[in-house]
């Protein structure tokens, strides 16, 4: 028999006989240089910070190697508890998007209403430009004009 099989067998049987059973079995693979002490991996990793559950299903046939599965289940009543701040969770990230998404849009607004304020502010300059350079230019023609026509005589 495996040291898995060994330490599965612990928790065969009565439930009351288990904590007896598992020191006893726990021991014995130890003096075989195996290891039955349980340890509990979770979900959370450095780059998902957050517990994730499993299905059951899926944690009692983990194909992994020398794994002996525990399942904790919680009663009805605090499902629906943890049910309901779940839902308060959701409904409180979808009230958190509809506010980020109307932002977003009066800040778009914003942005548009600047760029077309800041297009004209340019053209109006532009023609300031154009008119000022026109008038520069009439006044060295006036000038030449007049030069040759008093100069000319």
């Amino acid at each position: 028999m495996t040291f898995l099989q060994k330490c599965r067998t612990a928790f065969t049987g009565n439930k009351k006989e288990w904590a007896e059973k598992w020191a006893r079995i726990a021991m014995e693979v130890r003096e075989e240089g195996g290891l039955c002490d349980p340890y509990m991996l979770s979900g959370k990793t450095a780059s998902s910070p957050r517990s994730r559950s499993t299905p059951c299903q899926t944690c009692m046939t983990s194909p992994k190697a020398n794994e002996v599965a525990l399942c904790s289940m919680q009663s009805e009543v605090n499902y629906e508890r943890e049910t309901r701040e779940k839902r308060d969770v959701i409904k409180d990230s979808e009230d958190d998007i509809r506010a980020r998404q109307k932002l977003l849009k009066k800040k778009n607004h914003q942005h548009h209403k600047f760029i077309k304020e800041s297009q004209e502010f340019i053209k109006k300059k532009q023609e300031t430009i154009k008119e000022t350079q026109d008038y520069i230019d009439l006044g060295k023609q006036n000038i030449v004009y007049l030069k040759q026509i008093f100069e000319g005589q």
